[in-house]
């Protein structure tokens, strides 16, 4: 009798065994199935690589659309202080156990290669430090959607439109790996982002195979005509040659107009977000440097400083590449990174609109925190430029550029911008 028990038992445990290692092949055959963006998604919020514990979603967080915010990380902090958000790499000092700056203003600490050539022979660097090869730079964590057409990703630009690119430096900068992430792994994350969209219709004008383009027989998505007198005021500020509409034009309103005096259709521009007295980055005394013998140099305007005042990040001065300009004649023209924001000032990404409402804070730095304080920052900066700021409409005479009604109105129209309601 017992022996038949023993065969009974035996024989169950047999088959459980079985079983289980059939829903494990079965479980492993369906990862395995999975199409890219599925498996994109599933490596987006769950996946360290054997690192910090860190996943992408830990900063690009999708139920609050792709980011995360001040109030969002002071939750993190005060229900998980040793969570994954909180690395020593963000720390306030970068080797410490303080967290007080990725708690009030959810930016992070970015570590940049300085180029060691470029066309011009010229470098930027903090004036005080001309040897450095690294430095650091406090920037807040860009949305993850509406990507599938950007052709300038990060807020300098410096992994171009390559999605791919962009996920392996991500994994390296933030997550410090135990292992490499494989290509498979990468193209399912670039697949998984570029799914990623605040309205349908802005899916629906992709051309197929395409992303980083617009089907050309199907209309792009239009900006609203507003429906409140002050939406319909705001609305107005949106036109190419207007204050807003200058420098957020295009079907994603993330290009410079026509109307532009430095270009048309460039994806950076400068908000003085940089320089400000009030933002929350240190500024810095940044200069030329020759890079054949590491010395102050001469650079396009005559002097050896970059710009004539302190700021805290030179934006796309610090990467490599050049920006295209088209000249008054309509023919094209180029110039190295460097040398451009020596003549225009600190210059980033234009980013989308759409959704804009739901993804504060605002600017590289996140120095502002509200659309408001993001127009206070617009009139900052008109205070600097001549003759009405360009002709975009502001009156010389005003106070202000912005007035408080106008302020109003544009953030009434700006709600319309929000993510598309699932």
């Amino acid at each position: 009798m017992k022996s038949n028990n023993l065969l009974i038992c035996c024989t169950l445990i047999l088959a459980l065994l079985i079983s289980a290692q059939s829903v494990s092949d079965q479980n492993s055959r369906n990862a395995d199935s999975k199409d890219p963006v599925t498996r994109g998604e599933q490596i987006f919020t769950s996946e360290t690589f054997s690192g910090n514990g860190r996943v992408c979603s830990t900063c690009h967080e999708l139920e609050r659309f792709g980011t995360i915010t001040p109030g969002f990380v002071q939750e993190r902090y005060a229900t998980d202080p040793e969570g994954p958000l909180f690395r020593t790499i963000d720390s306030d000092d970068g080797i410490g156990a303080s967290f007080e700056r990725l708690m009030e203003h959810a930016t992070f600490r970015v570590v940049l290669d300085l180029p060691e050539r470029t066309p011009s022979g010229l470098g930027i660097r903090k004036c005080d430090d001309p040897t450095s090869q690294t430095v650091v730079v406090h920037r807040g964590s860009p949305s993850v959607f509406n990507v599938a057409l950007e052709q300038f990703l990060m807020h300098d630009g410096r992994e171009g439109d390559d999605l791919v690119a962009q996920a392996l430096s991500a994994v390296h900068a933030h997550a410090e790996p135990g292992r490499e992430p494989t290509g498979e792994e990468l193209a399912a994350i670039a697949a998984f982002q570029a799914s990623l969209f605040s309205h349908s219709a802005i899916a629906a004008t992709l051309n197929p195979g395409r992303t980083l383009d617009f089907v050309e027989d199907r209309p792009v998505l239009e900006l609203p005509d507003g429906n409140t007198p002050s939406e319909k005021r705001g609305r107005e500020f949106f036109n190419p040659d207007r204050q807003c509409g200058q420098c957020h034009s295009g079907p994603m309103l993330n290009r410079t107009s026509k109307f532009h005096p430095n270009g048309v259709g460039m994806p950076i521009e400068s908000s003085f977000a940089e320089r400000a007295p009030d933002i929350p980055n240190e500024k810095f005394r940044w200069c030329y440097v020759d890079l054949e013998t590491n010395k102050l140099a001469p650079g396009p305007l005559g002097r050896s400083d970059v710009f004539q005042t302190p700021v805290s990040d030179p934006g796309i001065g610090l990467t490599a590449g050049f920006v295209e300009f088209q000249l008054a004649d309509g023919s094209p023209a180029m110039l190295p990174n460097e040398l451009v924001v020596g003549i225009a000032g600190p210059l980033f990404k234009i980013p989308t609109l759409w959704g804009s409402p739901d993804t504060a804070p605002y600017f590289h730095n996140n120095s502002a925190k509200t659309l408001d304080e993001v127009l206070d920052q617009y009139n900052f900066m008109f205070e600097f430029f001549p003759d009405g700021s360009f002709g975009l409409g502001c009156d010389p005479n005003a106070p202000v550029c912005l007035s408080e009604q106008d302020k109003t109105d544009i953030i009434s129209y700006m709600q319309l911008l929000s993510f598309e309601q699932p």
